[in-house]
């Protein structure tokens, strides 16, 4: 599904971390803290290469916007 302005409103903290896909690797990360924090995951030589991940930003300093913009660029 994807990430929305409201659905990224509505995402509250839990006991662990927890992450919430928007597709194509773009995920939030939701900390016990409340802190909110843009990821992607990728893998640089193909499906049977290890999957890295890259911190993009914080959100909501670093918007939905940006985070889809990278991500495609990424791509």
């Amino acid at each position: 599904m994807a990430m929305t302005e409201t659905r990224l409103q509505r995402l509250s903290p839990k006991a662990r971390p927890y992450q919430a896909a928007d597709g194509g690797g773009l995920y939030i990360e939701v900390h016990p803290t409340g802190k909110k924090v843009w990821r992607m995951q990728y893998r640089l030589g193909g499906r049977g290469s290890k999957k890295e991940k890259v911190t993009l930003g914080e959100y909501p300093s670093f918007t939905l916007a940006q985070a889809a913009s990278g991500a495609r660029n990424a791509e």
